[in-house]
């Protein structure tokens, strides 16, 4: 809004984007009933909201975009796909509880208990790897029964990785950036072919997408359904997890070695896609090398992501 200051245009646009959902809720018979009480989220493409029916939390999202109704309808079938894969275990996953696919709505639960990376902060080191070997029963039990065999691909991540927009980065942050490059390009002819287990996974397992409650974890903000490298989602999983905690000098795949041991440890992932995770995790650090430049506020992220770079560099030359 012109001329406000930043901070208080970005609260009127929170203020009225809840006002915008509250007046097409009212327009709709399954989701008329609820309230909105807050605007958690607002980027292009996606706003995500808390909301109350009858008093009980719920969580809101509204997509905008062509693709919108297609999106919620593959959201909403994922949500229910865990639901039945989950049922028989002691993981759990926020279910879905109404959609309105043509206006780019889904509305689902409110995850019990508290996030595992703030549950993560109040545990000496020891009951933090019991969680995050939770964490990586969790996505073995929700990705078992869906494990599809395959080759891997090698090349399309290394031009995935050469897609990578650069142009921001420091001096440093280049010379990082073109020697994970060059050295992905070198390790890709020997992974070319390999066998690697595809798998449909959660779209953004990380801990801050986890909830612990009653000792038990809860997931939410699945998205659709995506069939990737199970080695992929590890690897997201792992180094998102390294990007908040300090590096000690035990490392693995440039990351702190005991918590990749502890979540490896629980058989997540085959021994024989333990090379392709040490490619993957190269990928995926190339990838948020930008992404952390574009956070002068988080400069410890910054520095431990290029951290785990060096010493992914160093393990794997």
């Amino acid at each position: 809004m012109q001329g406000l200051e930043p901070g208080f245009a970005r609260i009127e646009a929170l203020a009225r984007a809840a006002r915008d959902l509250a007046a097409i809720l009212a327009t709709l018979p399954d989701l008329a009933d609820l309230t909105v009480t807050e605007t958690l989220r607002l980027a292009p493409g996606r706003a995500v909201f808390r909301a109350e029916r009858a008093g009980v939390p719920v969580i809101v999202k509204q997509l905008s975009g062509p693709q919108r109704a297609a999106q919620v309808q593959a959201m909403a079938e994922e949500l229910r796909n865990a639901r039945a894969i989950l049922a028989p275990t002691p993981h759990h996953v926020a279910g879905v509880i109404a959609t309105a696919p043509a206006q780019g709505i889904i509305c689902t639960e409110q995850a019990p208990g508290r996030r595992l990376d703030q549950v993560l902060t109040d545990l000496p080191r020891d009951e933090q790897l019991a969680l995050l070997a939770r964490a990586a029963d969790w996505l073995a039990a929700f990705s078992a029964p869906r494990l599809k065999p395959g080759t891997f691909g090698a090349w399309y991540w290394v031009k995935q990785a050469a897609a990578v927009e650069l142009a921001g980065l420091d001096p440093e942050g280049r010379a990082l950036a073109g020697a994970l490059q060059a050295l992905l390009r070198r390790m890709a002819p020997d992974l070319t072919g390999r066998p690697v287990l595809r798998a449909a996974t959660h779209g953004d397992f990380v801990d801050s997408n986890l909830n612990w409650h009653a000792g038990g974890l809860w997931a939410f903000d699945l998205g659709g359904a995506q069939w990737l490298p199970l080695a992929q989602t590890v690897a997201h999983f792992l180094l998102w997890r390294s990007m908040a905690e300090p590096f000690p000098a035990a490392r693995r795949y440039g990351l702190p070695a005991d918590l990749v041991t502890a979540f490896l440890g629980r058989g997540v992932l085959p021994v024989d896609q333990l090379p392709i995770l040490r490619f993957l995790l190269g990928v995926a650090m190339l990838r948020r090398l930008p992404q952390t430049g574009r956070r002068p506020d988080r400069p410890d992220r910054a520095a431990r992501l290029r951290a785990a770079i060096r010493g992914w560099l160093d393990a794997s030359a």
